[in-house]
């Protein structure tokens, strides 16, 4: 899976392929988020994009019987085979959604994904609890169950949305957005204000209340999509923390308890607000203090949202997605933050990131030698665990760069034996030793 951009924002093109770990560096204002946001509402919009193409190919689906749609094979095929294209026409037109602002400032922005659709003679091996799917003479043939929960009006729409989602493997994408810090200090605000928003909505007549809702949404889609999704998920934070991520019902505990050493505590949501309790781990004992969100340290707000995702969350197959993920931590929390993302892609996570940190990249390249430590001598290693050793073929890097002007992205050269060759940290760090050189020579001058 990968995707192309063109005039995105300050970034003029790259060209990103999806591993694993994919990770995104470059200096400030090159376009970065930019696109990490732009892949992120791709997925994020999919449903939202399928209902339009069910619209545009639902007449090619034709009613035999009560329960039996057929549509000729050619037609399917070539619904199939233009699947991608209609899509990437479709999402180019959310951009503005998905990044915020005025669709004219985007109106030269190009976006491309191109990812894993169905081989089209699996969709005859598929197992599905609502239909049957095989080829009778010229035509594929959709023989549906009974549903007693679906009604003649819309049976027919239902079915070609399930034909054309089964198509598809879709991921289910999260995002922490580098906004993350005030929207976990603003929770009890947010959830004011969305009631304030409903209770006047509610006062309205019923023939106004639609307009009103559309001018609710328009203020505040100004916004960008990956920074209302993570306010929505704060609002629904008590739906969210009545489920259980896999790694929690999988018990693993070399994840959980890294997690813990990271964050330092246990977040509490109650009748007062979010509140953190330090050093708790389990149960809250008196020993331990608890405080408000809003007078926690800036990192036990930046780590809030990763907390939740990996207690509650998490399933195999998703793709997170964590803008800066350095951001507010000590350099020790940011090497132990970068083997909790290595264990999260080695049970089946796959790890999009943006970052500037230097020590963040260089634990990854540590992950990245330690697969060549003996299980044996592994032993010898206290601070790392078998969880920790990472594939190189698993990992995509780039950095943005400037080229006469125009900003772009080069891969980065990723080896088992070395890691990461990730030069935009190196020759700030060569830089700032020769400087250091140069500022001891001088001293030495003025002191003889």
């Amino acid at each position: 899976m990968n995707f192309k951009v063109k005039n995105l924002g300050l970034l003029n093109q790259a060209e990103i392929e999806i591993g694993d770990l994919t990770i995104l560096c470059g200096e400030n204002n090159s376009g970065k988020t930019y696109a990490v946001y732009a892949f992120y509402g791709f997925w994020r919009l999919f449903n939202e994009n399928i209902t339009e193409l069910i619209l545009r190919h639902k007449d090619s689906f034709i009613q035999k019987e009560k329960n039996i749609f057929a549509i000729e094979e050619a037609k399917f095929i070539q619904i199939h085979a233009n699947l991608k294209n209609e899509m990437n026409k479709l999402y180019k037109n959310k951009l503005a959604k998905v990044l915020g602002g005025n669709a004219d400032i985007y109106k030269d922005a190009k976006f491309e994904l191109s990812f894993e659709i169905l081989n089209y003679e699996k969709i005859f091996k598929q197992k599905n609890f609502f239909f049957n799917v095989y080829k009778k003479d010229e035509n594929i043939i959709f023989e549906f169950f009974d549903r007693d929960d679906l009604s003649s009006q819309n049976i027919h729409l239902f079915l070609v949305y399930l034909i054309i989602r089964r198509l598809f493997y879709r991921h289910q994408i999260n995002i922490i957005s580098v906004e993350r810090t005030g929207i976990a200090m603003f929770y009890s605000e947010l959830n004011i204000s969305r009631n304030n928003i409903l209770a006047g909505l509610t006062q309205n007549n019923q023939g106004n209340i639609i307009d009103n809702i559309n001018n609710y949404i328009q203020k505040v889609s100004r916004y960008p999509l990956p920074i209302t999704d993570n306010m929505s998920l704060i609002n629904d934070i008590s739906i969210v923390t009545n489920q259980k991520s896999f790694i929690v019902e999988s018990k693993n505990n070399e994840i959980l308890d890294l997690l813990w050493q990271i964050v330092g505590g246990k977040y509490i949501i109650n009748d007062y607000g979010l509140q953190f309790a330090t050093d708790t781990k389990q149960k809250i004992l008196q020993k331990h203090k608890t405080i408000n969100i809003q007078q926690t340290s800036s990192s036990v707000k930046s780590l809030f949202l990763l907390d939740l995702y990996i207690r509650f969350q998490a399933q195999k197959g998703d793709i997170l997605i964590i803008d800066e993920p350095e951001l507010n931590l000590h350099p020790k929390n940011q090497i132990l933050l970068a083997r909790l993302l290595v264990m999260l892609v080695n049970i089946g996570i796959k790890v999009f990131i943006s970052t500037h940190s230097d020590y963040i990249l260089r634990e990854f390249s540590s992950c990245i030698c330690l697969k060549n430590v003996s299980d044996e001598n592994l032993k010898n290693l206290k601070e790392y665990n078998k969880q920790m050793q990472l594939d190189a073929n698993k990992v995509r890097a780039y950095q943005t760069i400037k080229i006469r002007d125009e900003i772009t992205t080069e891969s980065v050269k990723i080896t088992q034996e070395d890691g990461i060759f990730m030069d935009t940290f190196n020759d700030i760090i060569r830089e700032q030793n020769r400087n250091q050189d140069k500022i001891y020579e001088q001293i030495l001058k003025s002191q003889s």
